[in-house]
């Protein structure tokens, strides 16, 4: 399939599931890296899957798949969600789980709370933890 038929594919689906509250994204990456001798070019592409099942929570799904010239091949999948529970709060929470590799890890939890504040509730602090395990 050429290219402008996958873009043109990928929007049609994307329209159709945003009609019935879900969300579809495509994303590509390459990244040519300086010094290339050390760090070589990075590829990446993941497809994001979003669901608004009820007003105030949102649940996503997420793959990638991430190409290094000298680290190698690996794939990460995410669940997470995003919860409004008032007017100034809302969290956001995810699951990831890496294939062996050296830079993806083995498992990762991320919370964030996010407070909105200001006039208009435009602006967002944010405070939250990270866990991860890497592969040994």
């Amino acid at each position: 399939m050429s290219v402008p038929r996958l873009i043109t594919l990928a929007m049609l689906i994307s329209l159709s599931a945003y009609a019935y509250d879900f969300r579809l994204e495509l994303e590509g990456n390459y990244e040519y890296l300086s010094p290339h001798n050390t760090y070589g070019s990075w590829k990446s592409g993941f497809l994001r899957l979003y669901h608004k099942p009820v007003q105030g929570f949102t649940y996503f799904l997420e793959g990638g798949v991430f190409s290094r010239k000298h680290e190698g091949d690996a794939v990460l999948g995410v669940l997470g969600a995003y919860k409004d529970w008032s007017p100034w709060l809302y969290t956001y929470t995810s699951f990831s789980a890496g294939s062996n590799s050296t830079y993806l890890p083995k498992y990762r939890l991320d919370h964030e709370f996010n407070f909105k504040v200001g006039e208009k509730r435009n602006i967002v602090p944010s405070i939250g933890f990270t866990y991860a395990k890497y592969h040994s």
